[in-house]
């Protein structure tokens, strides 16, 4: 699926979401739910704070594991609900999703939920982006890099996945509330100094 069809794709699904949202989130998220889902996101980025090396099969396995089992309590819970339209557990509910890259149904279904409320937001960009890259295909905004260590300099790099639309790149960014590429990977770079350096 190349760019234009995945966007026509999630216009196309926009209505029939709506209306889905408009009957799932009549019943809302009970307040023991959105204390839940706080709690859940506070461990996921608490995880990912750890200044850990990235080929720590540990950290992963711990990761993993953590992933999959938020996955599923988000996914009964948004079949229960919808998804939460207040910002802050949108948010919430969006570091448990864009994890999840073991089910890329999932992120497919929230995509469709999010794109409904906002379809204009850095955070649905980015879950478009890690979608894409788990189904194989161009991400569309850039968003994600992979980081490699060079074995002989034990160097850490980061490169962009694939992108669909390179000439239009920054305009596509824009459009969803990103800033430059250029400046992404600028970002990015200075990340790299934070890694751990392997034993």
């Amino acid at each position: 699926m190349n760019k234009s069809d995945f966007i026509n794709w999630i216009v196309k699904q926009a209505a029939d979401v709506a209306n889905y949202n408009s009957v799932n989130n009549s019943k809302n998220w009970l307040p023991a739910d959105i204390a839940e889902l706080n709690n859940r996101s506070k461990n996921d980025q608490l995880i990912r704070g750890q200044k850990v090396v990235p080929t720590d099969t540990n950290n992963w396995t711990h990761q993993s594991s953590l992933d999959q089992n938020n996955t599923t309590w988000l996914r009964e819970k948004i079949n229960q609900g919808g998804w939460p339209k207040n910002n802050a557990a949108s948010t919430q509910a969006w570091n448990i999703a864009q994890h999840a890259d073991h089910d890329p149904g999932f992120q497919r279904n929230a995509i469709e939920q999010m794109g409904s409320i906002n379809p204009r937001s850095p955070q649905l960009a980015q879950l478009i982006d890690r979608h894409n890259i788990n189904i194989g295909i161009p991400q569309v905004y850039g968003t994600i890099n992979k980081i490699t260590l060079n074995p002989k300099t034990q160097a850490w790099s980061s490169t962009p996945h694939e992108i669909s639309d390179r000439r239009n790149l920054d305009q596509l960014r824009g459009h969803m509330g990103l800033g430059s590429f250029d400046k992404f990977q600028t970002e990015q770079q200075n990340i790299l100094k934070t890694l751990a350096k392997p034993n």
